[in-house]
């Protein structure tokens, strides 16, 4: 059987549609179908991250807010008279003798807070200082102990110098 020129054009022709055919439906259909695919959650993701942006704003505004309404009602005076009562009321349902109490005149900002330290001399049991310690971070300010030094005092008594930073 001899094919014609015309023929063996035509033959050719329906080959390469034929693999043009294959190649569309097994290989460039579902690639796109990816694409397509990832360019939604793509569009869905930056929809989220722009979301989650402004909630982030928002939060940081309600953050802020308490406390600078706070910082807007009690002077830094007014935040050191607090916590001296806070810390002199702690070691004196303790048991714990106060030598003595000296606020730092300067205040450090910390990022949003501010920060007042206090020098605090006190004598006690361990236990009791133990407990100090305990009750510092059940008082509703923040105070954080910044360097602590213990000395042994008269039997069974430890003297125990502080740094502590009050933030406001």
């Amino acid at each position: 059987m001899k094919l014609s020129d015309r023929e063996k054009w035509l033959f050719f022709l329906m080959v390469l549609a034929g693999l043009l055919y294959v190649f569309f439906q097994f290989l460039y259909l579902p690639k796109m179908g990816e694409i397509f695919s990832s360019k939604q959650k793509l569009v869905l993701d930056q929809q989220q991250l722009t979301a989650y942006e402004e909630k982030a704003k928002v939060l940081e505004k309600l953050e802020m807010a308490p406390l600078n309404l706070l910082r807007a009602t009690k002077t830094k005076e007014e935040q050191t008279i607090e916590a001296l009562r806070y810390i002199s009321y702690s070691l004196s349902k303790l048991k714990l003798d106060l030598v003595s109490i000296k606020p730092r005149t300067q205040e450090i900002p910390v990022d949003f807070a501010k920060a007042i330290f206090f020098d605090i001399n006190f004598t006690g049991q361990y236990k009791d200082i133990y407990g100090f310690m305990k009750e510092l971070g059940d008082l509703p300010i923040l105070i954080l102990v910044d360097s602590m030094n213990m000395v042994q005092g008269e039997p069974l008594q430890v003297e125990v110098l502080l740094v502590l930073s009050v933030y406001y």
